[in-house]
């Protein structure tokens, strides 16, 4: 098979699956797809892929991958089963952890403004590559819990990273002290907490505290008496340190974090529903206040200041104090969102089992308003090129958009990149009209005529009567993709 191009012939990539294939006729539909009949082998459908996939290094091409950053010099870091590597454009390289540490299965990579590499592992805890000493440093030790799910930077520079067994904050560094400090001052004393549903640590340098039932008491012995809340509110304040916050987390599962325009630091929990540290006060809200599911994915603010929330259940809308509930009813191909990628254009990415989704937030926020019932999506799997239809996620970061506008997903069979420039709206449904229904040559239901606009049994439809028929969702593919290839289906 060939296609005439800028007035030549040429030979699409899909040829060779139809080699010693006759085809008799073929036709382009109004979405982009080109249907061939052939002469023995039945129909063929090819569509323009609109999902492109990276070349990556040939061992990890196939490789769940679960954490995607930008990496400050080009290109992402990708967090696989089988250990760390940074993608680029026309190719991929892998990026040891230390001897024996290769392989290890790696859920969290963030990259700090300052170009430090936190990076998480379900396995082995977490590592801290620190860029100004040019190589990892050790983590405290209390501070190497396994089960890494989320990683975060805020604006004050802090990494929090949620864990199965609460959330840590690691304070900014401070600065190195001057060569002339006295003695005794030359020691660089790292902050950092933890906060758990029971209780909370705080810890500077080799000093260790722990809270119970509102007082303080050192970690490293049993001591006969404590300090109360407000007394080590006063030293800190006075050491400049964070403020010791108020109430509790309600699980200590952290899937997603999320510092808003205001300052305030939101918390997606595995059963706790949605929490969040404002005014130094922990709060929380669950599905009795109108969040789609007690278990939070993906976070994140748009930038109207909305809040969008991903849920095994849906997405919900938190918009002045006040949530929404977007499930399968209101148009959602997938019920379960655990990515959420703005891609910069009015439209929200969603990752998810059934593949990725795309949907415009004026749609969303014309159906949370009543003026809409449903929302339009654009839903792209396999069929457009994905590696697998399914998403990974449930923990942060994930999905990401790179300072080209590309949006790039890490998927249960390696990473997927879109160009959302090129994926276009879809088209009106078709109308479709049933005048009759049969199984094994017996009629079931009509035919139809038209009865003031009211389907009735009686004689042979016209092509104006029937019964109408609204497909349930629009999953319609892409116009072509400028150089892009084909995926093809035969249908028989």
């Amino acid at each position: 098979m060939a296609c005439a191009r800028g007035g030549r012939w040429v030979v699409p990539a899909v040829a060779a699956e139809l080699e010693g294939v006759t085809v008799r006729c073929a036709l382009e539909d109004r979405e982009g797809n080109l249907w061939l009949g052939t002469a023995s082998d039945g129909l063929w459908r090819l569509r323009p892929r609109t999902v492109r996939t990276p070349n990556l290094v040939s061992t990890l091409e196939h490789v769940p991958a679960w954490s995607l950053c930008p990496a400050l010099e080009g290109g992402v870091w990708v967090g696989t089963d089988r250990g760390l590597l940074r993608a680029f454009e026309g190719g991929s390289e892998c990026v040891s952890l230390g001897p024996g540490r290769l392989d290890t299965s790696l859920r969290c990579v963030l990259e700090s403004r300052a170009g430090d590499l936190w990076i998480g592992s379900a396995e082995e805890g977490l590592f801290h590559f620190r860029r100004e000493a040019g190589a990892f440093v050790p983590v405290p030790k209390p501070a190497k819990p396994h089960q890494i799910r989320a990683l975060y930077e805020d604006r004050a520079g802090a990494v929090w990273v949620g864990t199965k067994d609460g959330l840590l904050c690691f304070e900014p560094r401070p600065p190195a002290p001057p060569p002339a400090a006295a003695e005794g001052e030359s020691e660089i004393r790292e902050a950092w907490w933890h906060f758990r549903t029971g209780n909370m640590d705080y810890h500077r340098g080799d000093e260790a505290w722990t809270e119970q039932d509102g007082i303080w008491r050192p970690a490293s012995a049993v001591p006969t008496a404590g300090v109360s809340r407000a007394e080590l509110r006063a030293g800190l304040a006075a050491a400049g340190a964070r403020a010791v916050p108020q109430g509790r987390l309600t699980d200590g599962e952290i899937h997603a974090l999320l510092e808003d325009r205001e300052g305030r630091l939101w918390i997606g929990t595995g059963k706790g529903g949605l929490n969040r540290l404002a005014g130094g006060r922990f709060e929380a809200w669950g599905m009795g206040e109108g969040l789609g599911s007690q278990t939070v994915y993906a976070l994140h603010e748009d930038a109207e200041g909305v809040l969008w929330i991903g849920t095994p259940s849906g997405l919900t809308r938190w918009r002045e104090g006040r949530f929404f509930a977007f499930t399968e009813a209101h148009g959602l191909v997938d019920p379960l969102v655990n990515q959420i990628v703005d891609d910069g254009q009015g439209a929200l990415w969603l990752g998810g089992h059934r593949g990725l989704t795309r949907v415009g937030r004026e749609d969303l926020n014309a159906v949370a308003a009543g003026q809409r019932q449903r929302v339009r999506c654009v839903v792209l799997t396999r069929a457009e090129g994905m590696p697998a239809s399914e998403t990974n996620g449930e923990g942060q970061p994930a999905g990401t958009r790179t300072p080209d506008g590309r949006l790039w997903f890490p998927t249960t069979h390696g990473l997927a990149v879109v160009d959302p420039v090129n994926v276009a709206d879809p088209p009106p449904p078709t109308p479709v009209l049933i005048e009759t229904v049969r199984a094994t040559d017996r009629l079931l239901v009509g035919p139809f005529v038209s009865d003031q606009g009211r389907p009735t049994r009686g004689a042979p439809a016209s092509p104006s009567a029937g019964l109408p028929v609204r497909p349930r969702s629009p999953r319609s593919p892409c116009p072509p993709v400028r150089g892009g290839s084909w995926s093809s289906t035969m249908l028989r």
